[in-house]
């Protein structure tokens, strides 16, 4: 089941920040699964990998997993 939190007057406040404490572990396991199940690394290894911040160039995002295939403009797909 999915949920959503309203922005309506009163709300804000403790209880958005508790949902959101509660929400996110959750959301980024869930995102870290589905990771690990696309680039062949664990879940785990993907949390401690991104537990900062950590940029790519597209050759890296490609040796690490994260995609398939490098586009530039000889591919004609740029501006997709």
């Amino acid at each position: 089941m999915r949920f959503g939190i309203t922005s309506a007057p009163g709300v804000h406040g403790p209880l958005q920040s508790a949902a959101y404490r509660v929400v996110r572990p959750m959301l980024q396991r869930v995102g870290s699964t589905l990771l690990a199940q696309a680039t062949g690394r664990t879940a785990e290894q993907i949390e401690e990998d991104f537990s900062r911040d950590r940029f790519m160039t597209p050759e890296q995002a490609k040796d690490y997993g994260f995609i398939d295939e490098i586009l530039n403009e000889s591919s004609g797909a740029v501006g997709l």
